[in-house]
């Protein structure tokens, strides 16, 4: 593997929980020199063979121009201009909000800055799916605790309060590393609003849509510098963690065309350019696929798609960096994804609940299947990781030596 080769920019990968790790193993196997960043020293991403340069942030959030002023001296000190990847919501964030200054660093495709904002606000979201006659679940925008509670009676319980830029509110006391709160009675609802950790104007109220969990299909995707639809990628959820309102910890690759036809029309209307997703649930009410959420960045499951045919940080890269592409439409389906670990979590829950069993859970790992972070070429990342926590805790000095 050649790291000193100066025909291939580097890579710059923005987030490094699992979302990151997998952008880092496709390029730094092909020999492509990767920098990882991240404000978070802890980040699994770190801890790969593949992550060649350990750049440490300023909480893109709380410190931006920190973050911004790093990125530049960090960016400027490659001689080129690196090739951007965005793992995470707080980097999609930070770059739109300082879009001009940062994307001149580096080659991207990333959208404009007010398509960025429409993807990160729901209620924006909500509009256009709205105008192109998008099914989506019942949603409403809130102002105050008196109104949210008027609304959450005519919805009926339970009904779920979200975010409307989630990444903005995840940090926030009863929402961390949560995407919304399962409000079960009018208690639940007052609670949440009026202890002081979120503004209602920041909220809005959704009803959920029936159905196991199963039924959520994502589209993925990737829009070229140009604007054009490269790969057509649909994969499914077998479980999430916790149930029902968490994240995908196992995953299949399945074709789904009707996501895949309303996640490019949504993508369309935007003018999207990139890598992102669209996620949709089937509503056993209707049969129809409802809108959930467009994520503009990469993905955690992307070790899925590459296992099914598909790598899309190498298809992005080679796209960014001049070389020739092709149109990707066919995968292998069948491959699955799991985290294992936040997999057992989930079937406990399932079997407490007395939809999953133990046999059934055990037959979903039959076939071809990849990890959220085991690799036979990259076995020791979470070693290291455990042994970098160990002495952390241990107050052993040094540990931070190892970065930019």
């Amino acid at each position: 593997m050649n790291l000193d080769n100066p025909s291939r920019p580097p890579a710059f990968v923005f987030g490094l929980t699992v979302n990151g790790l997998s952008i880092l193993r496709s390029l730094g196997r092909r020999g492509i020199v990767t920098y990882g960043l991240d404000a978070d020293p802890a980040k699994i991403g770190y801890f790969s063979r593949y992550c060649h340069h350990r750049v440490l942030l300023a909480d893109p959030l709380r410190e931006p121009r920190g973050a911004a002023a790093k990125i530049r001296d960090v960016a400027a000190g490659t001689g080129t201009q690196p090739v951007l990847f965005l793992a995470s919501d707080d980097y999609l964030g930070l770059f739109a909000s300082r879009y001009a200054e940062l994307t001149a660093l580096f080659l991207h495709a990333l959208p404009a800055p007010d398509v960025i904002e429409t993807i990160l606000d729901k209620r924006k979201l909500a509009a256009i799916a709205e105008e192109l006659g998008i099914p989506r679940p019942r949603t409403v925008p809130l102002r105050s605790a008196e109104e949210a509670e008027a609304l959450a009676r005519s919805f009926g319980f339970p009904v779920l309060l979200k975010p409307a830029v989630g990444y903005l509110t995840r940090r926030r006391a009863g929402f961390e590393r949560r995407k919304l709160a399962v409000i079960r009675d009018a208690g639940d609802l007052k609670a949440v609003l009026r202890s002081g950790a979120i503004e209602p104007s920041e909220m809005m109220l959704q009803e959920p849509i029936p159905g196991p969990d199963h039924a959520l299909t994502i589209f993925r995707t990737y829009y070229d510098r140009t604007g054009r639809p490269l790969v057509f990628y649909t994969k499914g959820k077998l479980r999430q963690y916790p149930i029902h309102y968490g994240y995908g910890c196992a995953n299949e690759s399945r074709w789904e065309p009707e996501v895949a036809r309303l996640g490019r029309l949504l993508l369309d209307r935007l003018g999207y350019r990139g890598l992102g997703g669209v996620e949709f649930k089937r509503d056993d009410r209707d049969g129809l696929f409802k809108l959930i959420e467009i994520n503009g960045r990469t993905a955690m499951t992307d070790e899925l798609p590459i296992a099914s045919g598909i790598d899309f940080p190498w298809l992005a890269y080679r796209d960014l960096t001049g070389e020739p592409v092709q149109e990707v439409r066919r995968f292998e389906e069948g491959g699955k994804w799991f985290r294992v670990r936040h997999d057992f979590a989930a079937f406990r829950q399932y079997r407490k609940e007395g939809s999953l069993s133990w046999g059934a859970w055990l037959r979903s790992y039959r076939g071809r299947k990849v990890y959220s972070t085991f690799t036979r070429d990259d076995p020791l990342c979470l070693g290291r990781r455990f042994l970098w926590e160990t002495l952390r805790r241990l107050k052993v000095p040094g540990g931070l030596r190892r970065y930019h």
